[in-house]
């Protein structure tokens, strides 16, 4: 009885193929939900008769589907999300390679495994279950949710399909936008907008600017000045909400002096805030941030030119995309104004921007621009007064309500504040807040209203008159009071983002206790904005901040409430400091990671680090650039701080936050206090900033890591020649930068540093090699790999057996101090010595490695199997080049292993070791005719690469178009041309752009992918593009070859031999027989120096020789050159049969038919008889592999057979062939559709020689029907139209036509 899915089964498998189809879609979420939809498939057709099986499948389906439903309508923890959506990848995996893996066992052992053991179904459902426990789902999603009805509705409504389609989507691009920098709370605020019914006109006339985007005569900003406390900001929230409501709203930005960490991420926000409104924009974006991370740290100018402009094109142009600035003078900058007075205008002309600001000197440039229709807002004309009266009488009501007024206000009092605010609607605002904490409210209004003022007094000096009543009113005879005011409103003025009481206070404990500062703030309430619920204080208005900071010294009875800024960062450069002297400690979470064995940056809960310890950590160098006359007690204090607390603060900082870039401080000591340069420029702060960079890199923070880094080296102090410890300070730090430098791709500059910090070490081993030496043995392995990027490889080589044969000194006098990093040299030399085709030495040196990693993973497995795993690798490598297949294959399968188990643990550290494991096993299974499994692997890696290049671009794209290009080779090894030869186009295409920018190392890869892409080509029948890439492949080699003939010559032999196919395949025959015995003449002279690993190079190249010498019509010769191959391969075989039978078989096989076509039909026959006896041989073992070989030489005995007129026995073997045939199509479509109508085209040709016309006719219908949907399905395959056109000529002299 056939299990069929329920409804909620169905609406899953809806989602889920949806989610996997998607072409633009998160890789991770996208393997996820093609685990999902594999799993299911793997149990269809295995266990479609077991119901307990078919049941697992649906819950696998229905609770990933629900976890994409969970992704896409809730906010997700981007961190938390990727790592949990791995393990989830990675455990889909295991389960289908659990059952994957029995598809190759007989009928009865699949029986027995999976029908008497149904312990396998409940523990790989447990396993599942525990996994998708990591995303809450029941706490998420299933309360008061019925969670089948939400598939079920999916399963009904495509809409809700896409719905959550894209919602997954959005909510994956989101955890990519949160490495952005975004100003929380800086947008627009319906609470603060103008009154009902107020500032129409002004409202009208910006919204009808606005709409009018086409009209607008090249103006594309709308700019609003005047006077301060005049409404500006209240009409940029009505402007935000009315653009809102009809669509047009990009976003809305509100400077605030207050907060000095908004300005500088104002254009990443408008990033973000775009990025969340336009899906379009948004793919692009993320995009753009992924290939360059870079770009999450830049600045306003390269945000915009990199993020905004390049994709402006992707928005819609039929109304207005508006961006609205808030009080651009408090946080303007002269790159701000550049931009949008300059760069804006290359926006389509939907873009249009509103800015409000108070006209003062710094923004004239911006005023001045042809951008710019500038507007000043006249607040105390007749109409914009008329606004103020219902202000007034809203606001005079609230203090009625308060004060318990009846009868009041009057219409009298409510007018006669309107005339005197003169517009101002602030002015209102304080007052009544005024009125809220006096006790007779109406008699101090009235004073207020009686007081006398100049007919000429500007907004400015309204705004100061009353502040200074309001201040000047508070009981300045009490010295508590002008202290306390002084130390309060001093931290509110002065504190770089607003803070909380508790954090004031812990800030500067002699402020008092809590009863006391409250005390003031309550007294200062008319001057505060609301700060209920512990929010932070804040002034009400920014006028006041100007008044209390600057206009107030200027006027003797007001200098009781100035405050003095410079005074104030003074105060709270020393307080900050003070706080990280005295409470910063080990025990504070975020500390004592760089100098102990964590490897990345601990995450700590925000709760965790106190409010003003955070701020002391962010902000205490703002504050002490700003004081140019540093108190002995602040020196003191900064002394301190670098001499006890300098690496947990770099700890800490790095926890909570980006790093700091210490340059502006650098240039204060070195302007303000250069007598503390000794403190700064010390080699425990270079030590810290050099060993926190290894730890950034970890956390793929690798802009910041370079930051440190070159941190590290600036501040190495000038030392003389005897100076060793700064010396040798010096040569780390540049370690360090190298390696940060070559991270982000920086390899020139990698390179340069490794040198200049081999020098240095150089100098001091002469001097003193017992305490410099392994220090120089470490910078000359690191410089190995450096020059080794570079395409030096003999300068690679040297300095790689300097740094072992330094090591294998250290190793005699202390093994088990040094014993690991001679390890990790040989490793490195292996690597060296097979780039120069030293491949003997190679293999020895990689063994000797991995023996020692052994021995030390043993001891302490946590430390060094990571290292093993890697060497495991490489010996796989060595293993192979040497023809010692079998023993790689184990290499590698054991690598793979390994760096699952460490990925498993650590994805973010050991990914990468995963992706070039299975990458390096793909290759070995393929070499030992394991195709499938080595297509699997490949595509593995390919997708591991992909994510990873999607985070570093400048890292991985070198990994991802080499993988690409492997994969391109196990493709084409099964029949996917198609998607061989699409594969092998982006891995070219990546390696040119890598080789334009960086030649030396990248042009012979570029070359290698050029070869395999003409390979490509000439599967597919584009001969004249398979000829044109393998002209240029050769070209580049022989460039390559001038320079450096040992590396480069068994490459460029490799190159003509394909090229000499090519050129047969265009009929160019001559030239085709002269390359290829350029070719062998090549391999000749290489074999000769180096037969182990050159014989089996020269034994194809003769077989191909073979070929050309064939088409030539030279056939006694191309019968040697076969014999030849044959004879090479038998000895290969005999020493190495696992590696060597398949081609030995393959030789065999194309002997025999050399020898018919020398009319040797006897000793064809026995020749094709013994290659048919090897491939049943491999495919006994390997059927997957060698049953399509086996069904050629089939073929080819078959005809064999009938030139030695054994008719009976051909026929037999032509029926053999097509049922194989059969069955191999029926597993592999793709691979071998083309194979079996080939068969029966050439059955029918032998069944119409001998007469058997109908059943001649029935084969070739049958083979033209297989072809005909070939064409279809792949219209541009030349091959399928040529056999579709030969079998339609052949069926018509069947059917008599």
């Amino acid at each position: 009885m056939k299990n069929t899915l329920s409804n909620v089964g169905i609406g899953a498998v809806r989602l889920l193929e949806a989610l996997s189809a998607s072409a633009d879609f998160n890789p991770v979420l996208k393997s996820v939900a093609g685990g999902a939809l594999h799993f299911a498939k793997l149990v269809e057709d295995y266990h479609s008769d077991k119901k307990a099986w078919v049941q697992l499948a649906e819950h696998v389906r229905k609770n990933v589907a629900l976890i994409a439903q969970s992704i896409a309508s809730q906010p997700v923890d981007p961190l938390r999300l990727g790592k949990d959506l791995d393990e989830l990848n990675r455990e889909l995996i295991r389960m289908c390679s659990s059952i994957a893996q029995k598809r190759h066992q007989g009928t009865m052992k699949r029986v027995v495994a999976f029908i008497k053991d149904p312990k396998k179904i409940e523990d790989m459902q447990k396993g599942f279950d525990r996994t998708i426990q990591l995303f809450h789902l029941g706490a998420d999603i299933s309360i008061g949710q019925d969670v089948a009805k939400i598939l079920e509705d999916i399963e009904k409504n495509t809409a809700t399909l896409e719905t959550v389609a894209h919602g997954v989507q959005r909510s994956m691009h989101i955890a990519t936008l949160t490495r952005f920098p975004y100003a929380q709370g800086a947008t627009w605020n319906p609470d603060h907008m103008c009154h009902p019914n107020t500032r129409v006109p002004i409202l009208d006339e910006i919204m009808q600017w606005l709409e009018d985007f086409q009209g607008n005569r090249g103006k594309r900003i709308f700019c609003l000045t005047g006077a301060p406390g005049a409404g500006k900001s209240a009409i940029a929230h009505s402007i935000s909400k009315m653009c809102a409501d009809k669509g047009w709203l990009a976003t809305a930005f509100f400077f605030s002096r207050e907060d000095v960490t908004r300005a500088p991420m104002l254009f990443s926000t408008i990033v973000c805030d775009l990025a969340a409104r336009f899906a379009s924009f948004q793919n692009s974006v993320c995009q753009a941030i992924e290939d360059d991370p870079s770009l999450s740290a830049a600045s306003s100018g390269r945000i915009f030119n990199g993020l905004i402009a390049p994709f402006s094109d992707r928005f819609p142009q039929d109304k207005p995309i508006v961006i609205v600035l808030d009080a651009l003078d408090e946080g303007f900058t002269s790159e701000i104004l550049g931009v949008l007075g300059k760069e804006f205008g290359s926006l389509p002309g939907a873009f249009q921007l509103f800015i409000t600001s108070r006209e003062i000197e710094g923004i004239y440039p911006l005023l001045n621009s042809d951008l710019v229709h500038h507007r000043i807002f006249n607040h105390h004309s007749a109409l914009e007064l008329q606004d103020t009266l219902a202000v007034a009488q809203t606001r005079l009501e609230d203090v009625a309500v308060v004060k318990g007024l009846k009868d009041w206000p009057t219409e009298e009092v409510v007018k006669s504040v309107m005339e005197k605010s003169q517009g101002l609607m602030i002015w209102i605002v304080t007052v009544c807040q005024y009125l809220q904490q006096v006790p007779f409210p109406k008699k101090d209004l009235q004073a207020l209203l009686e007081r006398k003022v100049h007919d000429d007094q500007g907004a400015e000096d309204k705004m100061n008159e009353l502040y200074a009543m309001i201040l000047l009113g508070f009981p300045w005879r009490n010295k508590g009071l002008i202290k306390g005011f002084e130390k309060v409103m001093g931290m509110i003025i002065g504190s770089k983002v607003p803070l909380t009481v508790d954090a004031m206070i812990s800030l500067d404990s002699t402020m008092g206790p809590s009863d006391d500062v409250q005390s003031i703030l309550k007294m200062l309430k008319p001057l505060l904005l609301p700060s209920g619920d512990g929010r932070p204080i804040q002034v009400l208005h920014q006028s006041l901040h100007d008044l209390l900071a600057d206009r107030a010294h200027a006027k003797q009875e007001w200098k009781l409430f100035s405050v003095d800024e410079e005074v104030q960062n003074q105060r709270l450069a020393l307080l900050c400091l003070q706080v990280i002297n005295n409470e910063l400690s080990e025990n504070i979470p975020g500390t004592g990671y760089t100098y102990g064995k964590e490897t990345g940056v601990p995450k700590v809960a925000d709760h965790l680090i106190p409010e003003h310890l955070k701020y002391a950590c962010r902000f205490w160098v703002d504050h002490l650039i700003s004081d140019k006359k540093p108190s002995e007690e602040t020196t003191q204090a900064l002394q301190e701080f670098f001499s006890n607390k300098f690496t947990l603060w770099l700890e800490l900082t790095a926890c909570i936050g980006p790093i700091i870039n210490l340059n502006p401080l650098i240039t204060w000591i070195n302007d303000t206090v250069p007598n503390l340069k000794h403190n700064l420029f010390t080699w425990k702060v270079v030590n810290a900033w050099r060993l926190i960079t290894y730890n950034l890199v970890h956390e793929n923070r690798r802009n910041e890591a370079l930051t440190a880094a070159e941190l590290s080296c600036m501040l190495v102090s000038d030392y003389s020649d005897k100076d060793d410890v700064l010396k040798e300070n010096h040569a780390a730090a540049l370690m360090a930068l190298s390696w940060a430098q070559s991270q982000m791709g920086k390899r020139v500059e990698a390179l340069q540093n490794a040198g200049e910090s081999h020098t240095i070490f150089g100098e001091l081993a002469e001097k003193d090699p017992e305490k410099f030496n392994p220090s120089l043995a470490g910078v000359l392995d690191s410089l190995a790999n450096r020059l080794s990027y570079m395409g030096l490889r003999e300068d690679a080589l040297q300095a790689s057996r300097h740094a072992v044969g330094m090591y294998k000194v250290l190793v005699e006098n202390n093994p088990a101090s040094f014993n690991p990093n001679l390890a990790r040299a040989l490793d490195h030399l292996a690597n060296m010595l097979s780039d120069m085709e030293l491949r003997e030495e190679a293999l020895q040196t990689s063994r000797d490695a991995v023996g020692m990693y052994k021995v030390l993973a043993e001891k302490n497995p946590t430390s060094f199997k990571p290292n093993l795993a890697t060497a495991f690798r490489n010996l796989a490598n060595r293993l192979s080049s040497m023809g010692l297949r079998e023993e790689a294959l184990h290499a590698s399968r054991d690598a793979v292993g390994m760096c699952k188990e460490l990925a498993e643990k650590n994805p973010a550290s050991f990914n990468p070791d995963l992706a070039k494991a299975l990458e390096n096993l793909g290759l070995t299974l393929s070499d030992m005719g394991l195709r499938e499994e080595a297509l699997q692997a490949s595509g593995d890696a390919v997708g591991m690469y992909k994510e990873l290049a999607e985070k570093n671009a400048a890292s991985f794209n070198p990994d991802l178009a080499r993988a690409l290009d492997n994969l391109a080779n196990r493709l084409s090894s099964m029949g996917l041309r198609e998607e061989a030869l699409q594969a092998c186009r982006d891995a070219v295409s990546m390696y040119k752009v890598l080789a334009e920018k960086n030649p030396a190392p990248f042009n012979p890869d570029l070359a290698i992918a050029l070869d395999n892409l003409a390979i490509r080509f000439s599967d597919m029948r584009l001969k004249e593009e398979a000829l044109q890439t393998s002209r240029d492949a050769v070209g580049m080699y022989k460039v390559l070859a001038e320079k450096d003939t040992e590396k480069f010559n068994p490459d460029l032999a490799m190159a003509l031999q394909n090229l000499a196919v090519m050129l047969s395949s265009m009929g160019l025959r001559e030239e085709a027989l002269q390359t290829s015995r350029d070719a062998v003449g090549m391999f000749e002279v290489l074999a000769e120096k180096n037969p182990a690993s050159f014989n089996p190079n020269l034994a194809r190249a003769l077989q191909n020789l073979a070929v050309m010498l064939s088409s030539m019509g030279l056939r006694e010769e191309a019968l040697q050159s076969s014999r030849d191959a044959v004879s090479m391969y038998k000895v290969l075989a005999e020493k190495n049969p696992a590696s060597f039978n398949p081609d030995l078989a393959r030789s065999l096989d194309n002997l025999g038919t050399k020898l018919s076509n020398m009319g040797l039909r006897e000793e064809a026959l026995q020749t094709c008889r013994d290659a048919l006896g090897m491939y049943k041989e491999l495919a006994e073992k390997n059927p997957a592999s060698f049953n399509p070989d086996l069904a050629r030489v089939l073929y080819n005995i078959a005809n064999t057979l009938a030139e030695n007129n054994l008719m009976d026995e051909s026929l037999e073997t032509s029926r053999k062939t097509i049922q194989m045939c059969r069955e191999l199509a029926g597993s592999n479509q793709n691979a071998l559709l083309q194979y079996l109508a080939g068969s029966l085209y050439n059955y029918s040709i032998s069944l119409s020689e001998i007469g058997m016309k109908v059943d001649a006719l029935e084969a070739a219908k049958e083979a033209f029907a297989i072809q005909d949907v070939l064409v279809i399905k792949y219209p541009n395959n030349l091959i399928f139209q040529e056999d579709l056109a030969k079998t339609q000529k052949h069926l018509s002299y069947l059917e008599g036509k």
